[in-house]
């Protein structure tokens, strides 16, 4: 692929985008919820059925990262390029939020969010963003080597990072378990990158099989207790089934983008998938004032608790939609969107 190519956006990258942020601020609605001590059955529901994408939707982020990132830049360009795209935005949408819901929710504010800042520097802020940055910048040196080191090499640091994960005995300070694990998924979309007309034909197929195995396991998980799909977040719960989970990372990933080609042009979903970065890091902000305004439903009731989370994800969805596209339409705030 050209240089040209690569910087050309492609409206379906975004569109996939926006599918999983959908997914995030639907499985993230609940953990609010319960902050503001809400409880009731459709929140266990709405946890329930998450597992039906939680076992890739993470990873496919880093594939599409991998698919539109060049590592052939120079280090010092490329290095400075994600601090400006990834680092500073997400340390000012960081603080911003924290201002912003002491306001909210104490209408007081303090010297925490700033102070907060530490955790960047030793146990890493929020954990996405730190292990996108430092796996970006370990997979430059990585890609320097044949295709079959870098095979061999990402192998070795997969394995690893799952040994290091059962035996627990080394802090993950800048969760560099979750970097050694998300490291391959950044290759795999490097290598699609270079191999459209390969990853074209078997998009299909494995969007199928995708389709039908994590349906499949799902129904599994429901009815024995004892299989539950692996899946790797902030909590990492994959170990001996790690060949699993990169089957449903691959088969998800290929159902995400072969529906977004499939959606074709889509404005609304594209808008949140180019504020990804603003949407992850704001959907507390956003979602905990609208929980709190609305009146709770009786959680006895499970049509009113239906309804409540219905009207709260929508609400959610508009104002992250009209808060993204002012920023972009915004010169002067364009950048606080970040890239990822």
């Amino acid at each position: 692929m050209s240089n040209t190519v690569i910087k050309q956006r492609l409206s379906y990258i975004d569109i996939a985008k926006g599918l999983l942020i959908c997914c995030l601020l639907y499985g993230h609605m609940i953990i609010f919820a319960r902050m503001e001590g809400l409880d009731d059955s459709i929140m266990g529901f709405i946890q329930k059925s998450v597992k039906l994408y939680s076992g890739f939707f993470m990873q496919t982020f880093f594939f599409i990262t991998g698919y539109c990132s060049s590592f052939n830049r120079i280090f010092k360009v490329f290095l400075w390029n994600n601090i400006k795209t990834i680092l500073i935005p997400s340390i000012l949408l960081t603080i911003i939020s924290g201002y912003g819901l002491e306001l909210m929710l104490d209408k007081s504010i303090d010297e925490k969010p700033i102070l907060n800042l530490y955790n960047w520097l030793i146990t890493g802020g929020p954990w996405f963003v730190i292990t996108l940055f430092w796996a970006k910048m370990v997979y430059w040196f990585i890609n320097r080597l044949s295709l079959k080191r870098q095979f061999y090499v990402l192998a070795i640091i997969y394995l690893l990072g799952i040994v290091l994960n059962v035996v627990d005995i080394i802090p993950n300070y800048w969760f560099h378990r979750h970097v050694m694990l998300m490291l391959p998924y950044l290759f795999l979309g490097s290598y699609c990158k270079n191999h459209q007309d390969e990853m074209n034909k078997w998009l299909c197929p494995l969007a199928l099989f995708g389709l039908v195995s994590i349906s499949c396991q799902f129904a599994f998980s429901q009815i024995v207790n004892f299989y539950s799909i692996p899946q790797h977040d902030l909590n990492i719960g994959i170990n001996k089934s790690f060949l699993i989970h990169i089957i449903n990372v691959v088969s998800g990933t290929a159902l995400v983008l072969y529906v977004s080609k499939k959606i074709g042009n889509n404005n609304f979903l594209e808008t949140l998938g180019r504020g990804s970065l603003l949407a992850y890091l704001w959907n507390g902000l956003i979602n905990r004032p609208i929980i709190i305004i609305l009146p709770s439903p009786d959680s006895d009731s499970i049509v009113k608790c239906a309804i409540y989370y219905l009207f709260v994800y929508v609400i959610m969805l508009v104002v992250m939609y009209l808060l993204i596209k002012l920023i972009y339409d915004t010169k002067y705030l364009q950048w606080m969107v970040g890239k990822w």
